[in-house]
């Protein structure tokens, strides 16, 4: 339910009332904190809205989580780089109906 990060960079987790350590949660846990991590970041330390570059950065996720994730960025009205070599977040984004720009490299 609540995650904080303290002065020494240790992040706590929190659910229902019970502290949870980062070893206890699944590899798509741990990859969505960081993520939530680094936008909280980007937000703090950013006075204006610059662009999101995410490299690989959905592979241990669900696709509910990605699917979250997903809406949260289109919601967000950020410009959003997604670099990758699954197709799984483009037929996400066309199963959301949300526009995009493909790049093939």
């Amino acid at each position: 339910n609540r995650l904080w990060v303290d002065e020494n960079l240790h992040v706590q987790l929190m659910s229902n009332g019970k502290k949870i350590s980062m070893d206890q949660v699944s590899r798509g846990t741990l990859e969505q904190i960081y993520f939530a991590i680094r936008m909280a970041a980007t937000k703090i330390l950013h006075e204006e809205e610059c662009p999101v570059i995410l490299d690989d950065v959905f592979g241990y996720y669900d696709d509910s989580r990605l699917a979250q994730t997903l809406r949260w960025l289109k919601d967000s009205k950020r410009q959003v780089i997604i670099f990758s070599c699954q197709k799984r977040e483009m037929e996400m984004l066309e199963k959301m109906g949300c526009e995009y720009h493909k790049v093939m490299l």
